[in-house]
């Protein structure tokens, strides 16, 4: 009789699970890490601006981190992009940035956004140029960079975006994909994830109450805020989870609520609570 050799099936692997600042104010980081800790997040993804408060004390950062028990899941800035003016300024201030966050043992840096500054072919040219320079330097300090499109920047179609990718180097840049921004796009997010998943390194699970809030050509006038708690909008978070699952992510997965309707530690309770009972994330 022959004797087959049962091997056991491959691990499953899972992503790490974070909160963004933006509920509780970039003030307020020593509170969100508390409130992160306690309701069992494994990462806080901050603003630019917190590299800037605590500039001269990443020592005293990562200290604080690991009393909390909280890694820096990372940090989420931005700039022109397009600018052949501005490029070395926003190289300088994007290598100190990526400096901080190594220091600090962040994983990864988001790029979000972006300004169109001529045409598209040239605007495309210069993002690429740009992503693969900070990239490159991000790499090497073993950081992740990541490029977050939105409504309002260059590359805001499922066209654009896969351009941009093939102009840059897959070594040094990945893509963050912020649900409720594709979906704003007209992007179904879960395609998204399928279809983009070796690019992927971060996803931002955030909710809309109503893309055409966020689409509207006033909505800069409006007082009505697009964004709401996560998972009790418009955006198909559980398909999501579900294409989450389908390609095995392994990076983070970072909730964001901008104008939380609780407190800030209610708000992030809530999520968490979400994120494990109707998206089935381990954490």
């Amino acid at each position: 009789m022959i004797r087959v050799e049962r091997r056991p099936p491959p691990e499953r692997r899972h992503p790490r699970v974070g909160f963004h600042v933006s509920a509780f104010g970039s003030q307020q980081v020593l509170a969100a890490l508390s409130a992160l800790s306690r309701d069992g997040f494994q990462g806080l993804e901050v603003y630019g601006d917190t590299t800037h408060i605590f500039a001269d004390q990443p020592g005293e950062f990562r200290t604080i981190l690991e009393i909390t028990g909280i890694d820096l899941a990372g940090v989420h800035g931005g700039g022109l992009l397009t600018s052949e003016e501005f490029r070395e300024a926003e190289i300088i201030e994007w290598k100190r940035l990526l400096r901080w966050v190594a220091d600090v043992g962040g994983h990864y840096a988001i790029f979000y956004g972006g300004e169109a500054h001529v045409d598209s072919e040239t605007d495309l040219r210069r993002a690429a140029s740009f992503l693969n320079e900070i990239g490159r330097f991000a790499a090497e300090a073993a950081v992740k960079l990541c490029y977050e499109p939105d409504l309002k920047c260059p590359f805001n179609t499922k066209e654009a975006i896969a351009s941009l990718m093939r102009m840059t180097d897959p070594q040094f840049v990945w893509l963050s994909a912020d649900t409720a921004n594709l979906t704003s796009m007209g992007l179904d997010p879960s395609l998204f994830l399928l279809s983009m998943r070796q690019r992927i390194a971060v996803v931002h699970v955030r909710d809309l109450t109503d893309p055409a809030i966020q689409r509207s050509e006033d909505s800069t006038a409006s007082t009505e805020s697009p964004f709401c708690e996560i998972g009790t909008g418009t955006v198909d978070l559980e398909g999501v989870a579900d294409a989450l699952r389908a390609v095995q992510f392994d990076g983070w997965v970072v909730g964001v609520v901008d104008q939380p309707a609780r407190s800030a530690h209610e708000s992030a309770r809530a999520a968490a609570k979400y994120f494990r009972e109707f998206l089935g994330l381990e954490f």
